[in-house]
């Protein structure tokens, strides 16, 4: 072994020593050949840049900006070298995010399709990632919040991308042809034969044919037309499960075909309609895979940020069908609708459900919209309820520049300023207080000083309202409570034609299809608190006995978890508006519901001695808000004015019950967000006159409360000067002045 280590180094020393030998002697001639020859004479005839010299200061400045472009430039380069590295790194990174996204398990995917919504990337980027998504992360993409709608692709099965409105009627009236064949209805088939009623195929047109035989003029490809056989095809898709059949043909692709092609306007004035048609789509199992392909997904990401509320909670509720990432693992039915969470809650489980059944002729938003200023002396149809605009925040003021933007900033603060000194000499009672309670609360006021004022005081200047606060207020009190709304159909008389949605369409059969679609979206597996106005109170009350009845561990669950219930207006003992026409039935013919409203009716006397007995076996705390006021009704030309529900029908005579001076309508429509009754101790009586005699100045001078305000005692008030305002104010004006 010692042999070999001392050849080694033998060897390495011979070749070491050559080595050096070598570049000694290259360095030797190379100074041999420089000594030879003088390098000036080659000098001489290499040619040299000629400078003209100026004494031009601007012209030197361009000279040397010129130079720094230069300079600029070598460095830009490679700047875009290493940009380029980076941003090759990046997306490597984000298509290893959305390979977890499409592949790993339900937590890891929604961790990765969190960080993919919150990156920003190019146009470039945004596309290749498109490619690479699939119909499942897709939704829960559409699902989380602030993703960028170019996650998801726009597709067309036009060769030019758009059809001629006489091409879309064309297609259209084959699908309402071919869905009709598989399983007719009567509505569509009547819509056929008025619309389409004859068909020549060696011209290749239609002609609209009276019952009477005689031709008409030939028929007319207009968009009046098209849009009838969208409303028609929407129409089909509501009744029972006929949006299967639209799922076995070509309907999905044929409607997105509409949707892309008509103009922005038209579009905008019919969404409705194809946003009533996806969600009936998105109720029909295995359904997400064809509406990913047919472009509709990307459709309902962006409905889910419009402006109007319907739009985009009917968004909501198809895509949380869709979803198979979703938290609660809930499928809502038809008449369930998801107002909060509309997306993800990462990292966040909902502790309890907050459900809100609406009453007869209402809706699962319109009735609970905020109430308008001056609406409760405006009389209300019977057929037709009014509805605001979406939720929108503005400010009174219009600053037009900096100098009246900072005076009323100045003028706030020192209003602010004044009221903090003197607000605790106020009580504030809000247009809420009630008139008359049956409970153990005493002290309804609230104080100058108190924050919930202070909200109410913002609100005034910022005019914030809403057309649904139990979407816009309620989830910001508690945003891990998932807040649903029921919206089922109800109607006065039967004289409408129409194919009715159910069978039967009294209380119990409605309660009988809620209950079911409840249970189905996973109610009864948290705590549950009901709001429920007029009719809604009732078919509450019969889904938790009908739940009662039965050994499901899903229907014990639902209304074992039921924990608070909060009556508007329920008529518990029946309404007179149900036997007002009494003499005339035959001719108004009221429906199911209404004659289930009849004053002291068998049904409503059993229904509530039933769930007296489940109250006292199973105990939730049961608060009641009942009106005071008679409400203004309109039809035919004429103006009534009663009690719709009487305080006596109003009162189920368990828990705390609170009379408020409002009509039937408005007695669930809130004014503002911060409007509370104090859970203090209350006698019986009238409270509400007895706090108002105390109140010895109804005005005041140098501030002016919202109405409703109560002074204190005036000895006790505090003596504040508005000295220290008024010299502010000549220091703001002298120094506009100057």
């Amino acid at each position: 072994m010692n042999i070999f280590r001392a050849i080694a180094r033998i060897s390495a020393g011979i070749a070491g020593s050559c080595f050096g030998y070598l570049a000694y002697e290259v360095e030797k001639t190379k100074h041999f050949f420089d000594n030879l020859l003088d390098k000036k004479v080659l000098e001489l005839e290499r040619k040299h840049a000629e400078y003209i010299y100026l004494e031009d200061a601007e012209l030197q400045e361009l000279m040397k900006l010129e130079m720094h472009s230069q300079r600029t430039l070598k460095l830009s380069s490679i700047d875009l070298i290493i940009k380029n590295k980076f941003e090759q790194w990046r997306m490597k990174y984000l298509k290893k995010l959305m390979s977890i996204a499409l592949h790993k398990e339900s937590e890891c995917r929604m961790k990765a399709v969190d960080i993919l919504s919150r990156c920003k990337l190019t146009d470039r980027q945004y596309a290749q990632l498109a490619q690479m998504c699939d119909a499942r992360t897709a939704v829960s993409l559409a699902r989380t919040k602030d993703t960028d709608i170019r996650y998801f692709r726009t597709r067309t099965t036009h060769p030019h991308g758009e059809f001629t409105v006489k091409e879309l009627i064309i297609e259209m009236r084959d699908l309402l042809v071919e869905i009709n064949k598989k399983k007719e209805h009567q509505c569509l088939t009547y819509f056929l034969s008025t619309t389409f009623p004859g068909f020549q195929n060696e011209q290749g047109t239609f002609f609209d044919i009276e019952l009477r035989g005689r031709l008409r003029t030939p028929f007319q490809y207009t968009e009046e037309i098209l849009f009838r056989c969208l409303k028609e095809l929407v129409h089909y898709c509501e009744v029972g499960n006929n949006a299967a059949e639209i799922y076995r043909t070509k309907g999905l692709q044929i409607a997105m075909d509409v949707y892309r092609s008509i103009d922005n306007k038209e579009r905008d004035i019919h969404m409705i309609e194809f946003v009533k048609f996806i969600q009936n789509v998105s109720l029909i199992p295995n359904t997400l895979h064809q509406l990913f392909v047919t472009g509709w997904i990307k459709v309902l990401a962006e409905w889910l940020h419009h402006d109007d509320r319907t739009i985009s909670v009917k968004a909501a509720h198809a895509l949380a069908n869709l979803d198979e990432d979703d938290a609660f693992t809930a499928y809502y039915g038809k008449n369930v609708l998801l107002l909060h969470p509309l997306h993800h809650l990462f990292n966040a489980k909902s502790f309890v459900d907050v459900i809100f059944v609406h009453g007869l002729l209402g809706g699962a938003l319109s009735t609970w919209r905020q109430r308008e200023r001056g609406s409760s002396d405006l009389p209300i149809t019977l057929y037709d309820l009014k509805k605001t605009d979406p939720a929108k925040k503005k400010s009174k003021f219009k600053r037009s520049d900096k100098t009246a933007d900072k005076y009323i900033k100045t003028v706030t603060k020192l209003k602010r300023q004044e009221w903090e000194k003197i607000g605790n000499d106020f009580e504030f009672v809000f247009s809420d207080f009630p008139s008359e309670c049956e409970t153990d609360d005493e002290d309804l006021t609230l104080p100058g000083s108190d924050k919930i004022v202070d909200h109410f005081l913002e609100d005034e200047e910022l005019e914030y309202t809403t057309s649904c606060w139990p979407q816009d207020w309620l989830s910001k009190d508690y945003p891990r409570a998932r807040i649903l709304s029921i919206d089922y159909n109800s109607r006065l008389s039967d004289w409408q034609f129409c194919c009715f949605r159910y069978d039967k369409n009294d209380i119990q059969a409605i309660a009988e299809n809620l209950l079911a679609q409840l249970i189905e979206s996973g109610v009864g597996d948290r705590p549950i608190v009901w709001v429920a106005h007029s009719m809604g109170g009732l078919i509450l009350k019969s889904m938790l006995l009908q739940a009662w009845e039965r050994n499901d561990t899903g229907m014990q669950n639902f209304h074992k978890n039921t924990k608070a219930i909060i009556f508007i207006s329920t008529p518990h003992f029946g309404s007179h508006i149900a036997t007002m026409f009494d003499t005339t039935r035959s001719i108004w013919m009221p429906s199911e519901e209404v004659n289930d409203l009849r004053t002291n009716s068998k049904f409503l006397l059993e229904l509530h001695e039933e769930f007296k007995k489940w109250a006292t076996e199973f105990p939730a705390r049961v608060v009641t808000f009942t009106e005071t006021r008679s409400t203004q009704l309109s039809g035919l030309g004429l103006q009534f004015e009663f009690f719709i529900v009487t305080p006596e029908s109003g009162s189920p005579e368990i828990g705390d019950i609170f009379y408020l001076p409002y009509d039937h309508i408005n007695i669930c429509k809130p004014s503002n967000s911060h409007l509370r009754l104090r859970e203090d101790i209350v006698t019986d009586g009238h409270k509400r006159q007895e706090v108002l005699s105390n109140a010895k100045i109804t005005d005041e001078d140098y501030f002016v409360a919202p109405p409703g305000n109560i002074p204190a005692d005036p000895s006790q008030s505090a003596n504040f000067s508005s000295d220290e305002s008024h010299k502010c104010m000549e220091q703001i004006d002298r120094k506009h002045a100057s």
